[in-house]
């Protein structure tokens, strides 16, 4: 029977208690504002104890906080942020609470702002730890997705390192957000050949060879309603193909310096391969004389997300090269999808799959394409018309 670890045992119950005070505080907050008014002057009675309840739940939060930091891997810099954001948290709600039962009046509502302040400051910090840097303001499209967006043009596929142009974007772009310099979650890190074989907290994690030892692959593939599925749930998913490629990489020996062409492959796996062929980089020669504002992030993100390459045509330019190799079918989201960057499409790749009348459409509204990949699709004389 395995020792107990009642510290570490009592710090994993963080992620419960810390959104207590925050919920408490917050309404503790709202309450105190409310009270201002003449028609919810009564509610200033429940204020006082609002938040000192806050501040004995946010006291406890700190304590298991502070013991799970003990024993995870997390970067220091962000970890020591929210640490200290969370102490003075508590320390702002206990203020408060004096500042309530003594009534002094001329401190209220200051203190109420900083403390609002700081409860954000420390969830900001807090998620950044749990789901990696710029969780909180993805969606806003200030988060820096260069690591998305961009994807290096690969002008023949088979004479890539399998490694360093397959496997590598999908890392990154998958899992670089837990398992890399800036965070290590479970000890383990992925960015680099030496960090992925010597594995982390929890042993090797990758067997050349050996797909179902492979403690990386059997993660990515379980059910994602397991707790040890990963990408953890809310975090961007491998995709169907993504997954097959991982499994085509481990099982032919986890090669890290091969070239592409030097690796058995299947058809499917050839298909799969191709989605990451790009054209070579178009001179600027070439490139409309207009230019074109950048295509929204979070729409080149979810393309990406549903398996379609996406990335520029060059990197002094906004236009864009979009892929459909690799997807079997096109949903209306995609479509959609596509309209949004409709204006930035310049070269587009839509080979083998069944297109209506719908995508024919979407390919219209794609005012400044030059190049077109529509082959084997069933393309009739109207819809080219």
């Amino acid at each position: 029977m395995q020792d107990i670890d009642l510290l570490t045992f009592i710090g994993h119950f963080h992620p419960v208690l810390v959104h207590l005070p925050v919920g408490i505080l917050l309404w503790a907050i709202v309450l105190q504002w409310l009270s201002k008014l003449p028609a919810f002057t009564r509610l200033s009675a429940a204020v006082p104890a609002t938040y000192l309840v806050g501040a004995v739940m946010a006291i406890l939060s700190c304590i298991s906080g502070w013991l799970l930091s003990d024993s995870a891997t997390y970067p220091a810099e962000t970890l020591n942020l929210h640490k200290w954001m969370g102490i003075g948290v508590a320390v702002i709600a206990l203020i408060l609470y004096y500042i309530h039962h003594k009534q002094l009046h001329s401190f209220k509502m200051l203190a109420s702002v900083v403390l609002f302040c700081v409860v954000m400051v420390a969830g900001h910090f807090g998620g950044t730890l749990t789901h990696g840097e710029g969780y909180l303001t993805i969606g806003l499209g200030l988060a820096n997705k260069n690591e998305v967006v961009k994807r290096k043009n690969i002008a023949n596929i088979q004479e890539a390192l399998v490694y360093q142009d397959v496997v590598l974007p999908i890392l990154e772009q998958k899992c670089y957000s837990c398992h890399a310099d800036a965070k290590q979650k479970g000890g383990l890190r992925l960015d680099n050949q030496e960090w992925m074989l010597k594995g982390g907290e929890d042993g090797i994690v990758l067997q050349p060879g050996n797909v179902d030892g492979s403690e990386i692959y059997k993660r990515i593939v379980l059910d994602p309603i397991e707790e040890k599925h990963m990408p953890p749930k809310g975090k961007l998913q491998l995709t169907d193909e993504e997954k097959r490629l991982m499994q085509w990489w481990i099982s032919t020996g986890a090669s890290f310096h091969a070239k592409t062409k030097d690796i058995a492959q299947t058809e499917q796996i050839k298909k799969l391969l191709t989605g990451f062929q790009g054209n070579e980089e178009v001179q600027e020669d070439v490139l409309p004389e207009t230019a074109i504002s950048k295509a929204p992030a979070e729409v080149v993100f979810k393309l990406q997300q549903l398996g379609v390459a996406v990335y520029p045509v060059s990197q002094t330019s906004n236009y864009l090269n979009v892929s459909f190799v690799a997807v079997p079918t096109i949903d209306l989201n995609m479509i959609s999808l596509l309209g949004r960057i409709s204006k930035q499409v310049l070269w587009l790749k839509i080979p083998g799959v069944k297109v209506d009348d719908a995508v024919i459409k979407a390919i219209a509204g794609c005012s400044n394409l030059r190049r077109l990949s529509i082959e084997h699709t069933g393309l009739t004389d109207v819809q080219l018309e």
